[in-house]
């Protein structure tokens, strides 16, 4: 369960300057998640620089029908799945077999989108977790 950064205005505005000028040349990226709203200090966030982005779910009703779940997929989507689907590209559960060169992929995507990604090692860990 993850808590709040600060209840108080003032005291997240303090942390979060002490963690700034801590970090200075330490770190490329930072990234603050929480699990609950945190919208009404968003105005601190973004006076220190931050990017405020709300939380996001995707919540996909898998009840429904192929035909609808289909429909419901933007149309250059849909195009991308034939595509792949054409290039024999598959889907399966990711194994020790497959991790680093799936990783290796993973690693040029990320760095051509300029994306951060983890060390591979939360993945090794994940997949211990998840036998």
């Amino acid at each position: 369960m993850q808590g709040p950064v600060a209840l108080d205005d003032e005291a997240l505005l303090t942390l979060l300057k002490h963690y700034i000028n801590f970090m200075k040349r330490k770190a490329v990226y930072t990234e603050i998640r929480n699990d609950y709203d945190t919208s009404n200090q968003r105005h601190i966030y973004e006076e220190l620089g931050f990017n405020y982005e709300d939380h996001l779910n995707i919540i996909v009703d898998l009840s429904q029908s192929e035909n609808i779940l289909w429909e419901q997929i933007h149309s250059k989507r849909r195009n991308e799945i034939k595509k792949a689907i054409k290039n024999d590209i598959f889907v399966s559960k990711l194994t020790n077999d497959y991790l680093v060169e799936s990783y290796s992929i993973m690693k040029e995507v990320y760095k051509r989108i300029k994306l951060f990604l983890p060390s591979i090692l939360l993945f090794e860990n994940a997949l211990q977790i998840c036998r």
